[in-house]
């Protein structure tokens, strides 16, 4: 299973560096990921402090308070420099998240993973 998985993920990710740290993963849901951006949204972005690694950290912990460990952390270069996001393993497939405005997406030009954590 974990080989599958990270054969998947760096397939879909285009990066070898994936780091499985869980034997099994719970899979999130749209209204999951929907709650939890409900909540995100109400944090106040700062400079610095509570930013864009944060919001993805977040957005990580709020998944795994409900037992949900499908959700990673993603680092890697935007269209505006590096930046944090996550990924979401789903029944259907793996979906990227802008944390700090409730995007999903499959892929984009404007992310590029370099390390996912999951």
């Amino acid at each position: 299973m974990a080989l599958r998985l990270y054969f998947k993920l760096a397939w879909h990710l285009r990066t070898p560096f994936v780091f499985l740290l869980d034997e099994k993963y719970n899979l999130a849901t749209p209204k999951l990921l929907k709650d939890i951006q409900r909540e995100l949204l109400q944090e106040k972005y700062i400079t610095n402090y509570f930013d864009c690694d944060d919001y993805a950290w977040l957005f990580k912990a709020l998944a795994n308070r409900v037992k949900v460990n499908g959700i990673g952390f993603v680092v890697g270069k935007s269209t505006w420099g590096w930046h944090a996001w996550n990924i979401a393993l789903m029944a259907d497939r793996v979906y990227q998240i802008e944390p700090q405005t409730g995007a999903i997406f499959k892929k984009s030009k404007d992310y590029k993973p370099v390390v996912v954590i999951i």
